[in-house]
């Protein structure tokens, strides 16, 4: 029998790092991805998230409404809002992380599809990660 002749195929002249390859870094990354803070249900919490169109605030309030409908049903309890011409703030309270996840897929998912149906928008609607902040006070 005869052996298996080995082929070195080999030749170190393809493939690798090449000057301006790959993916371009932007300039503003948004919102870090990393781990949010555990969250504790005494503390309220303020988030902005944005959006690449400009919305009217009539036609987005009944849109809101709904999406808050679906929020609510996760646990998250609605302090107040504020709906600007490409953003939003709301300051809102959660029991836990989990909860907190579950509701702003929820309201973000709502929102996004509602949108993207009236104005008829393919794509990505939202520009980055939402913004999280604990409204801590002085005990």
């Amino acid at each position: 029998m005869k052996k298996q002749l080995n082929l070195n195929l080999y030749q170190g002249k393809h493939g690798g790092r090449r000057p301006n390859s790959g993916k371009k870094r932007i300039h503003s990354p948004g919102v870090a991805h990393k781990k949010r803070e555990v969250i504790k249900q005494q503390h309220p919490l303020h988030i902005n998230f944005k959006y690449k169109t400009q919305i009217r605030y009539q036609q987005f309030l009944e849109i809101f409404k709904r999406a808050v409908g679906n929020a609510q049903k996760h646990g998250m309890k609605f302090i107040h809002y504020s709906i600007q011409s490409n953003h939003i703030h709301i300051i809102v309270e959660v029991k836990s992380n989990s909860e907190l996840s579950m509701a702003m897929r929820s309201l973000t998912a709502t929102i996004v599809k509602l949108v993207q149906g009236q104005k008829r928008i393919k794509g990505s609607l939202q520009l980055e990660r939402y913004h999280l902040h604990v409204l801590r006070t002085y005990q």
